[in-house]
Formats: C-alpha cells, sequence, structure tokens
C-alpha cells in the first residue's frame, strides 16, 4: 500500500478554553486541515467518555485535542481510540514511565491507576469518517491532593509514578508518537497495531466509540 505523507502538525496554545476538542470540531467544520493541534494550559469543560468531567487544572496536565481527516470507512472508526491510546503510552514510555497498560476502551494506566483518557469524537457522512477529533488528556504534575479522596488509589500522574516533566514537553512527545503511530495505520500497517494493543489490553477487540 502507498505511503501517505506524514502527518504536519498547526499547534495553537491557549491559556484557557472551554474544552480543546470543541474548539478543534469547530475548526474541522470551517474546513481546517488534517494536523490541527489545540494545546491548553487549562480547560474549564474538558471532558470524558459519556460526558464525564476531566479534571483539567490549569499548568498541571496535557490538554490536546488534534484533527484527523482519516477518509476511511465508518466502520473503521473504532481505530482511531487504539491509534490515541498507543500514541499516548509510547510518549508517556518515551518520557520515563513505566508499566503502562491499556484499559478497554479508552483508557492509560500505570501501575494500575489511570494517568491518561482518550475521547474520539468523529463525524461521519455517507459512511464515511469526514474528520475525527483526538482528544488526549494526561495527568502530570498532580500529587494526591488534587483528587478527591475516593479517586486518590484509582489515578496516578506523572510526578507520581517518579517522573518529573512538563505538560508542553509532553505534549511534543505525544504529536511526536501520534505522527509515527498514524503513519502505520494509514500505510495499512494495521496488524502490528492491533498486536501491541493486544499485548496492552489483553484483549483483540477494538474500542467502542459512543
Amino acid at each position: 500500500m502507498a505511503e501517505h505523507p506524514p502527518l504536519v502538525y498547526t499547534l495553537r496554545e491557549y491559556d484557557s478554553v472551554a474544552s480543546t476538542n470543541d474548539i478543534a470540531k469547530t475548526e474541522a467544520v470551517q474546513g481546517a486541515p488534517e494536523g490541527l493541534a489545540i494545546l491548553a494550559r487549562r480547560q474549564e469543560r474538558g471532558r470524558g467518555r459519556q460526558g464525564r468531567v476531566w479534571l483539567s487544572p490549569e499548568g498541571q496536565g496535557v490538554y490536546l485535542s488534534v484533527l484527523l481527516r482519516p477518509a476511511i470507512p465508518a466502520y473503521e472508526a473504532n481505530w482511531l481510540g487504539v491509534i490515541g491510546a498507543l500514541a499516548v503510552a509510547g510518549a508517556l514510555e518515551q518520557a520515563g514511565v513505566g508499566d503502562l497498560t491499556l484499559k478497554w476502551p479508552n483508557d492509560v494506566l500505570a501501575r494500575g491507576r489511570k494517568i491518561a483518557g482518550i475521547l474520539v469524537e468523529p463525524r461521519i457522512e455517507a459512511e464515511t469518517v469526514e474528520f475525527a477529533v483526538l482528544g488526549m488528556g494526561i495527568n502530570v504534575m498532580q500529587d494526591r491532593t488534587e483528587w478527591r479522596e475516593d479517586l486518590r488509589d484509582k489515578v496516578t500522574s506523572c510526578r507520581l509514578e517518579g517522573v518529573e516533566t512538563e505538560p508542553r514537553r509532553l505534549a511534543g512527545l505525544v504529536l511526536e508518537s501520534l505522527g509515527r503511530v498514524y503513519a502505520g495505520f494509514r500505510a495499512g500497517r494495521r496488524q502490528p497495531l492491533l498486536r501491541e494493543w493486544s499485548l496492552r489490553t489483553g484483549t483483540s477487540t477494538l474500542p467502542v466509540l459512543e
């Protein structure tokens, strides 16, 4: 299968936004090209799957959304969640975070605790993915006091895993990792991605987009 050109990013950075995904979706509808990346220091209304809140305190995490235009059939949209999760896991490993696994359908875990989440929001037209916004939230600098007591044994951050890094630097690693994973997907190299997904999740079932 022919190679596709590498993903070229246009990065827009904000101090505070309601939601990076919302900005990327608005730009997508207006015709923004693939590779638009929205990065914020804070989100007022960050969200995860099924409308759950994603806490986004200023300067404490990576709050990043990337616009993709993969031109794939709608039935392949679930692959986008795999791409996002593998990209984030690869970036975290490069930063020094270890013992990473993926929890179906969209969580990245470090030592069994959630360190990142993926939110894919596609637009389907004529049974084709017209575009998709890939949202990625990563806990970077939080300590245990950042979360409610009932969550403290369920979540973690790079800092709590003994890795000191800046959110902006980690966002750069995510974009590099995403570029590699997405290039493999576009080139038809699905089996290596599925093998890595299976190793990290313990299942070959692809995530369900809701």
